[in-house]
């Protein structure tokens, strides 16, 4: 059983350190998280790229699984064309969150990450926003501090456990 999440937002606005913090404080709570990052470079970024790419950053941060998608290929495995998101995400049958950076057109629940908040610089419409992290924080709103990335996992966790029961 797990939740998947996109997180989506404009370049340099802060998602991949976010999500890479997000994915620490979850992985010490005891969760398995995957990682799923599309990109629209022709060439695809592997594990062990010495400038310490984003997939490099997110396995370091305790994901189980990291996997990168783009229009040439996916780093999982294999070297072929883009593969479906499903198709990945059916390699992470135990991981209790599936987190994928990008994907902002795809029927997932969306996390928009704009550091420096303003609307009429948002990427997503509200009404297709599961939550928003910003420099701003009300949990209440589904607005979380950029900050303070435990806000958003007691509130994943919160929204797991009203689905699933406490089972992982």
């Amino acid at each position: 059983m797990n939740e998947i999440y996109s997180f989506v937002g404009y370049a340099n606005t802060g998602k991949t350190t976010y999500l890479e913090q997000l994915i620490e404080v979850l992985s010490q709570r005891g969760y398995k998280i995957a990682v799923l990052k599309h990109t629209s470079h022709q060439e695809a970024f592997f594990l062990g790229d010495p400038e310490g790419k984003d997939t490099d950053r997110h396995f370091l941060a305790g994901a189980k699984y990291v996997a990168l998608a783009g229009p040439s290929g996916y780093s999982l495995v294999a070297r072929q064309e883009e593969p479906d998101p499903e198709d990945l995400m059916s390699r992470f049958p135990d991981a209790d969150f599936i987190f994928t950076e990008g994907y902002k057109s795809g029927p997932y629940r969306k996390i928009e990450v704009n550091k420096d908040y303003r609307p009429d610089e948002v990427l997503i419409a509200p009404s297709e926003r599961f939550a928003l992290v910003t420099d701003a924080s009300d949990p209440n709103t589904g607005v979380f501090s950029i900050e303070r990335p435990e806000e958003l996992a007691d509130y994943l966790i919160a929204k797991r456990k009203d689905c699933y029961g406490n089972h992982r």
